[in-house]
Parts: C-alpha cells; structure tokens; sequence
C-alpha cells in the first residue's frame, strides 16, 4: 500500500478486508492462470499479461474507499516512485491546488504531461510512470530530450469538477509563461486523464462560465494529446453493447466502472454533460480543435468495457482530420491501459506483449521532433 497524506473515511472492517482481499488474491489469480487458455480473453496472452491484468482486475472490486486507502492520491504516488527510483522529487505549487511534479530535470523546449487515470477517484496503479519513463529513454536515443512531469490534481470527494480542469489550466499557462513553447507541449492521458484532455479541448472551444482560460500566444497551438484508453462514457448508458460483452474481460468490470461514475457525474450539471462525458458530445462539439491541438493519437482495445464509446468517438468526431494529424489505433485482443502492464513486473521489460508501444513510440517522436 502507498504511505499516503490522504484522509479517507474508513472503517476497520473495510481495512480487514482489503487484508483478506490480497490473502485470497494468489489463489484467483493462479484460477485464471489455469483457465486462461480456454477463455477469449486470455488465451492468446502471455502468463505475465493474465497475472498482472487479473490481480488490477480483483482489486477493483473493492469500494472506494478502500481503493482510496490503498492508492492514495497524486501526490502520494508520485513521492513513492521517484524514491523508488532514487531521483529527487522537484514540486511546483500552483493556484487552485495544483502541483506540477517533474520525474527528472525541467526541460524548456519539451514537456511530457502525465494525467493519471483512477476514474478521479484514485490515482491508477502506477504502471504509467515507468512506461513514460522509459518513453524519455526511446526518444533520447534518437536525440529529443523531453522532459517529464505530472499533474497532482483533485480527487473526488476533496475536489469534483471542474476543478482538476481548472487545475489543468493553471499548469498550462504556467508552463507557457515560464517559456516552454505550446508546440512542445504533449499531454498523455489514461482513461480518467485522456478525459481530462477533452475536457479541456471542450472548454477552448466552448468555455465553461468561472473557469479560467487556457491562454495560447497567437499562432500556436498544443504539440499533441494521447487518449489512452479515455474514460469518457462515465456513467456507462450510453454502450450498452461492450459494456455488457466486456463485463469481466478487461482489468475492471464494466459494473466497476458504472459504479465509479455515479459520484463523478453528481457534480456536473446537466448543461454540462458534454465536458465530463465526450460520448454525449453532438456532431460538431470539437469542430475547431485542429487549430487547438497539433496531433492526437486515440488507442482502444478490443476488451474494453468503453470500447464501442471510443471507437464512436473517433468516428464521429476526429477521423475527419488530416491523417498526420490523428492516428487511431484498434488493438485486437488489448484491453484498458493496455501498454503500461508491460511495465507489471518492472521497468524495463525483456519483452513487450502490447503492440501499441511501437506505434506509441513512433507517434512521439513525430509530435515532439516538429518543435524547432
């Protein structure tokens, strides 16, 4: 469990059974070991990939509370992964209670914004650091030097939206008055991150009453965006179709998922839907947002209970676009936040299972080698 600052609500019995939860949790997993090779899920996976993915898997079924003791938040996460990897930690603290928290030396021509998933609950398991870690690494071997920070933004119930995007915002104006080049600028989203892109996509071009403005110098416009696996029918009504053929496929049940959305969406108003949920955005929501954003590269994978909402998504609102400018990646058999759990069993992996990483890889290096 992550030492954390965060104060969560919860009983001893609620802690007795996160204990008795990771006592019985070998025993499923060696289950879905066992079973992996006649299920359409697994059968095609390496044991590394049905380990790692069903231990998420049956974490998830704890509440949130639990989840929230567990993990903790932003902050905490990223305090334990830069002492685990011996770098020291460097916080810039913003209005609105945002932190900028860098993974290595600032760089002012280049930046890599991690957005964390956790459905803005949580912070995700924290698979995603060395995965973009290990993404500085690819890009320096073929001579960009990009820079790595993330954004500790607020969780549900200590900030619901539209904070996290205010807080978004705020770290970009940040940065771009500091002198890093809005065209060096590529935010990496999972799932409750790559909607917080949306969002905010959303909000430059229909700009949500109180919040501030992202405030972009003439001319320019942000490097890139991944959508990794992007949250964004948080309610689950509107995917009727994946979400129940892909119940308990994928590294959390499609009832998980409805379940964390319930809390989220309280806080939004009705108006406002289209911010939080891009999957009830109406044709033309995002008109306008290639003159916002340089590239976007939006991956799903086949198992997702989200699925048929991202693939809708692109549909009907980017694959318009010039072909250099958005990259969409179907991945048959691949399921949430599929690159990172080549990073499960540490943070330089002998072999990748995911196919995205290469595609991922190649996409990086186009976004940040156009920046002079």
């Amino acid at each position: 469990m992550v030492k954390h600052t965060r104060v969560v609500k919860i009983t001893p019995l609620e802690i007795a059974g996160i204990y008795l939860v990771f006592a019985i949790l070998p025993f499923k997993v060696l289950y879905r070991l066992l079973v992996s090779p006649w299920d359409r899920a697994t059968r095609d996976k390496t044991w590394r990939r049905v380990v790692s993915h069903y231990s998420v898997h049956y974490l998830t079924h704890l509440n949130i509370a639990q989840l929230q003791y567990i993990f903790g938040n932003s902050y905490d996460v990223y305090v334990g992964y830069t002492k685990k990897i011996g770098v020291p930690m460097n916080i810039e603290e913003l209005d609105l209670g945002a932190k900028i928290m860098w993974v290595g030396p600032k760089n002012p021509k280049r930046v890599n914004i991690f957005l964390h998933g956790g459905a803005f609950l949580v912070h995700a398991p924290a698979e995603g650091y060395p995965f973009w870690r290990w993404m500085q690494g690819q890009l320096k071997n073929r001579g960009l030097d990009v820079g790595l920070c993330a954004l500790s933004y607020a969780l549900h119930p200590e900030g619901d939206y539209p904070l996290p995007l205010r807080q978004l915002v705020v770290m970009l104006n940040h940065l771009i008055a500091s002198g890093v080049p809005p065209e060096g600028i590529t935010m990496v989203g999972e799932s409750a991150g790559s909607n917080l892109i949306l969002m905010l996509l959303s909000h430059m071009l229909h700009p949500i009453p109180g919040v501030e403005p992202l405030i972009l110098p003439p001319g320019t416009k942000l490097g890139g965006g991944y959508l990794l696996s992007p949250w964004i029918s948080v309610g689950g009504t509107d995917v009727p179709n994946s979400f129940e053929e892909n119940n308990h496929t994928d590294i959390t049940s499609a009832d998980t998922l409805r379940e964390w959305g319930a809390p989220v969406l309280k806080a939004v108003p009705q108006s406002q839907i289209p911010y939080m949920e891009a999957s009830h955005a109406p044709q033309g929501w995002f008109d306008g947002a290639e003159n916002l954003i340089n590239k976007l590269l939006i991956t799903v994978g086949e198992f997702e209970p989200l699925r048929d909402s991202i693939v809708t998504l692109y549909e009907k609102h980017f694959k318009a676009w010039p072909k250099d400018r958005v990259t969409y990646c179907y991945q048959p058999g691949g399921n949430h936040n599929d690159p990172y759990y080549d990073f499960f069993w540490g943070a330089n992996p002998s072999e990748f299972a995911s196919s995205l990483t290469p595609t991922v890889v190649q996409w990086m290096y186009d976004v940040h080698s156009q920046v002079n």
